[in-house]
């Protein structure tokens, strides 16, 4: 079952970009809302990826533990580019266990859902789990991958060859390679932390942040085409959730320490020279979850803010970092 705190219905939301500096709480214009999801059976739905592909075409992925039998399951939506507008919805595992989509992508002959599962290993340990479909859904093919220790996959991005992932398997952060058919080629794990993002890097290598956890710090770690720990760095903050490309140098975005507040912060190539902003309210909690560089220099931001009572917002902030 989908914990009790996580029990939501898939909310997609489409607003509009603030055009200037400001916080999580500044009002913007809502465009359209989207409510969906399975018939209640005493779970729910909870979106965790969504991709857009070029005619507009809205793709989500999560988890439901409201349709079929009841245990946790991937689904994979398409949505037309308007209100309330499901084309078709998939779920993909077994029958028994919780099996998730943390992240999307968009191949050019299909659809590719990265997660976790643990509905077919004989003690019921997660692997990684990626699923390849096409365009309507269908399920062209999976792979699993480990079998002890547990592995999660919370990312994944394109190579020019395959795949690259990232995630954990148990105290380490995990890197795993693969070619176009989802067979692992090379892997990497550093010790300690835990990976939320991946982008891949124009040498053939790669960037992946995430966190050290229980340490009130965040990791950077750039590794090369071999699959080699070219350098990690270790900034202040709770967690980094997403990594992207800029000026030659690097962009994360997550969560500060103290009173956390979302976090976006710009290293350089070599991950020095760290420039940090932080955006939120006094007695809130902010986080970042996932970043985007637009085309005039700046970038969107999405995340998640938490006054009391409980308040999920996925509201875009327009930012340029000078």
């Amino acid at each position: 079952m989908i914990p009790t705190r996580q029990r939501l219905f898939a909310i997609l939301t489409v607003l509009g970009l603030i055009t200037v500096p400001g916080v999580l709480a500044r009002p913007i214009d809502t465009l359209w809302t989207s409510h969906w999801g399975w018939s209640p059976t005493g779970g729910g739905t909870v979106a965790l990826g969504v991709v857009k592909d070029n005619p507009g075409n809205i793709f989500t992925c999560g988890v439901t533990d409201s349709a079929g039998n009841g245990n946790g399951k991937v689904f994979l939506t398409k949505s037309l580019s308007r209100k309330d507008s499901v084309y078709w919805r998939h779920t993909y595992g077994g029958n028994t266990g919780i099996s998730t989509g943390y992240a999307l992508k968009l191949a050019s002959d299909g659809i590719l859902v990265a997660g976790t599962t643990n509905s077919f290993s004989s003690d019921y340990r997660y692997q990684g789990y990626l699923i390849k479909t096409d365009f309507n859904g269908e399920t062209l093919w999976t792979r699993l991958y480990g079998a002890s220790p547990s592995i999660v996959f919370y990312a994944i991005d394109l190579t020019a060859n395959g795949f690259v992932f990232a995630g954990f398997s148990y105290s380490a952060g995990l890197i795993l390679w693969t070619d176009a058919n989802g067979d692992s080629t090379r892997s990497s794990t550093v010790s300690g932390c835990k990976f939320h993002s991946v982008k891949t890097t124009v040498d053939g290598g790669c960037i992946a942040v995430g966190e050290i956890p229980n340490s009130g710090t965040i990791t950077a770690v750039k590794i090369d085409s071999t699959g080699s720990v070219v350098w990690q760095r270790v900034f202040d903050g709770v967690t980094a959730c997403s990594v992207d490309t800029s000026d030659g140098g690097y962009i994360l975005a997550g969560s500060a320490s103290g009173d956390p507040d979302g976090l976006l912060m710009k290293i350089d190539a070599n991950g020095e020279n760290p420039r940090t902003r932080t955006y939120g309210d006094p007695g809130t909690t902010e986080q970042f979850w996932s970043l985007s560089v637009t085309s005039d220099g700046g970038y969107l931001l999405t995340g998640v803010a938490t006054p009391p009572p409980l308040t999920l917002c996925g509201a875009p902030l327009r930012i340029i970092l000078g």
